[in-house]
C-alpha cells in the first residue's frame, strides 16, 4: 500500500487518495483515490446511489474492510494520526470512542440476547476506565432520557422495543462516549417519514451539545440541506463533487449531481 506521509494536524478526519480493490481482482476498483476532510465545527455529508461505494469507503476509514478487499493505497488521519500505523490498541481507541458510527439497521447492532443495559455496560468497560455498576447504571438512564427514551427502558431487550426505540437506543449508544466524530450511515432509511424527521433534529441536536462533528452518509441529497456545512458527491467508487451547501444546490457541476437534485425535484418538488 502506498501511502502519502505529510499529514495535515488541522483536520479531524482527513481521507487522502483511498483506493480499494479486489484481492483476486486487483484491476476491479471499489473506491478510487477518494480525498475527504473533517475540519473542525464542520459536519458533512456524503451521498451517493446505492452501490456508489458508501459503504465500502466507511468500512475502509475504520479499518473494518471485508477480507476479499484491499485498500491497495491511500491514507486516512484522525487528530493528525495516521490511522493505520496505530497499534490494534490505538485503532480500538478511535473506534466507538473518538469516532462512533450509527448503522441503517439498528437490530444488526443490538444483541437480541442482552439486555439494553447490557450494550451500554459493554461499550463502558470497553473504553473507560474504573466505574461502578451503580455509576453505568445511572449514566446509562440519563443516555436513555437524552434520546427521549424512558429509563425503565434499560432492561428490556431489543426485541421489545419498536425500530425507532432501537435506533434511539443505538444512537445513545453511539453518543455515550462523547466522540468526537459521528458518522451516521443512512440511520433512517428502516423508519417512517414522521420517526425519520424526529431522529434525524435529535442526532443534530445531540452533536451540536456534546460539541462532536457529523458525517451523515445518504442517498437524499435535499436531506442534507439544513443538517451539514459541505457536500461530498460519490459515484462509481469517485468523488465526483464537492461544495459547500450553497454551492452544491445552486451551482452544481456534474451531471451526476445534476440528475440526483433532478430526480428528487420529481420526488418530493423543488425544495
Amino acid at each position: 500500500m502506498t501511502v502519502n506521509k505529510l499529514i495535515n494536524k488541522n483536520f479531524l478526519m482527513e481521507i487522502k487518495n483511498l483506493s480499494v480493490n479486489v484481492k483476486k481482482a486487483p484491476d476491479v476498483f471499489l473506491l478510487k483515490n477518494v480525498c475527504m476532510r473533517m475540519a473542525n465545527h464542520e459536519h458533512i455529508g456524503l451521498v451517493g446511489a446505492s452501490g456508489s461505494g458508501k459503504t465500502t469507503l466507511i468500512e475502509a476509514m475504520l479499518g473494518l474492510l471485508d477480507s476479499n478487499l484491499d485498500m491497495c493505497n491511500g491514507r486516512v488521519s484522525y487528530f493528525g494520526q495516521d490511522f493505520f500505523n496505530m497499534s490494534d490498541q490505538e485503532q480500538r481507541h478511535i473506534r466507538g470512542n473518538k469516532v462512533a458510527l450509527i448503522t441503517q439497521n439498528p437490530r444488526e447492532v443490538l444483541d437480541p440476547l442482552c439486555s439494553i443495559y447490557h450494550h451500554f455496560y459493554a461499550s463502558f468497560k470497553a473504553h473507560r476506565s474504573g466505574g461502578s455498576d451503580h455509576d453505568i447504571k445511572s449514566i446509562s438512564r440519563a443516555s436513555l432520557l437524552q434520546v427521549g427514551l424512558d429509563p425503565k427502558m434499560l432492561f428490556r431487550y431489543p426485541l421489545q422495543l419498536s425500530g425507532g426505540e432501537c435506533q434511539r437506543v443505538v444512537i445513545a449508544l453511539a453518543l455515550f462516549n462523547k466522540p468526537k466524530i459521528l458518522i451516521a450511515d443512512e440511520p433512517t432509511s428502516s423508519l417512517d417519514r414522521e420517526t425519520s424527521q424526529k431522529v434525524i433534529s435529535l442526532i443534530r441536536e445531540l452533536c451540536d451539545e456534546v460539541n462532536t462533528q457529523l458525517l451523515w452518509i445518504t442517498h437524499d441529497l435535499f436531506l442534507l440541506k439544513s443538517l451539514v456545512n459541505k457536500i461530498y458527491i460519490i459515484s462509481s467508487g469517485k468523488i465526483v463533487e464537492k461544495g459547500d451547501v450553497k454551492q452544491i444546490f445552486e451551482k452544481a457541476s456534474h451531471n451526476q449531481t445534476k440528475k440526483m437534485m433532478a430526480s428528487l425535484e420529481k420526488l418530493y418538488g423543488t425544495q
